[in-house]
């Protein structure tokens, strides 16, 4: 396993990482509920450590010999605001520096958590830029946590903080890499926040392939969305 970070081989997973994506740990407990003594084991959070832990023990296990694995720059300040409010960033970074909190619901705030944000939003950046140089050459992966597909531009939202893939998008443009850049979202759920970052924007082309899903309540006003024009999201 090679861990240069320079160059190109046809043959080459490129693995975007960083440790701090283990170091975000939201608090267990069942959404707003804080873990208690009806349950004889608390439940972790679905986005946990141990989820990219496994990813990466199997690239090691299965790919080794065709995995080059490379450092992550975290997205800067005005990397991040071509998509998110300068205030929704400041309120983020407060929290964390204060140990953390519970934002909605769904979503909470450890101390190092704004920190693997950063990281998580420069890796999608560096990913992109690499699939860009080198086309299908050599195939960029952004093995990242926290998530980023249901976070909006002023809103936190299921288990995600900031919009990686949209931060990446909106960085390309702006660099003059693309001119238009097409996000395709394959999940269980609606790529909710994507969609919001680029709903009044026709240089970005957001496709969601999701479930079918209900009502959401306060925190997806996205779900009955009506098309504007070219802008269609599915």
């Amino acid at each position: 396993m090679s861990s240069s970070d320079t160059g190109s081989d046809p043959s080459t997973l490129s693995v975007f990482y960083d440790p701090v994506f283990l170091e975000h740990r939201p608090p267990d407990g069942a959404f707003d509920r804080p873990p208690d003594d009806r349950l004889a084991v608390s439940e972790p959070r679905p986005d946990r450590p141990e989820r990219i832990e496994n990813i990466r023990w199997m690239i090691e296990r299965e790919l080794a010999d065709h995995t080059t694995w490379r450092s992550v720059t975290p997205a800067s300040r005005d990397q991040l605001e071509r998509v998110h409010d300068p205030a929704y960033l400041d309120s983020l970074r407060d929290l964390a520096a204060q140990g953390g909190g519970r934002l909605i619901a769904t979503t909470a705030v450890s101390e190092r958590t704004y920190d693997a944000a950063e990281h998580a939003a420069g890796a999608a950046i560096e990913a992109a830029r690499h699939a860009h140089e080198y086309g299908l050459g050599e195939v960029p992966y952004a093995l990242v946590r926290p998530s980023g597909h249901h976070a909006q531009p002023a809103q936190a939202d299921g288990y995600c903080y900031v919009n990686n893939v949209a931060v990446a998008a909106a960085g390309l443009i702006a660099i003059g890499r693309a001119r238009r850049v097409a996000i395709v979202d394959w999940d269980v759920h609606p790529a909710n926040g994507t969609q919001e970052c680029f709903y009044d924007r026709d240089d970005v082309l957001a496709v969601s392939l999701h479930n079918d899903y209900g009502a959401w309540g306060p925190n997806h006003p996205q779900e009955n969305f009506p098309h504007r024009g070219r802008r269609r999201y599915g």
